[in-house]
């Protein structure tokens, strides 16, 4: 697959808590050829990536309910959601806010706004 080739099948969780933001990066993500559901708190992203079982979920760290770390923290404890690829998409981009996210299970932690071509390139390795 070359870097900006669309896997057309990958399902993506986006957890986002502003809905302005949400509704963005879910229209971008879709034009972009994804199938996209959206969670709004860290109990609903759980619920929904149990049930969904997406390819990737792609999480905001501040979130209500439970944060991002969680999030990932619940779902890499679960043999039926730890193999799901996990992104932080977050304004928490200290070198401290990234070493918590991978202690907790992601695998790429992007800093708010990412671009387009840094969203293509984080899925198209998932």
């Amino acid at each position: 697959m070359k870097e900006h080739d669309v896997d057309v099948g990958l399902r993506i969780l986006l957890v986002e808590d502003h809905p302005e933001v949400a509704t963005a990066q879910a229209m971008l993500l879709r034009a972009l050829g994804y199938d996209v559901q959206v969670a709004a708190d860290g109990p609903a992203a759980v619920d929904m990536a149990r049930s969904l079982l997406p390819d990737v979920a792609i999480v905001d760290i501040g979130l209500p309910g439970f944060d991002g770390y969680q999030v990932a923290r619940s779902l890499r404890a679960d043999p039926a959601t730890s193999s799901i690829r996990l992104i932080a998409l977050t304004a928490y981009g200290s070198p401290e806010d990234r070493q918590r996210a991978m202690r907790s299970g992601f695998e790429l932690h992007l800093v708010k706004p990412a671009s387009i071509d840094q969203l293509r390139l984080a899925l198209a390795t998932a």
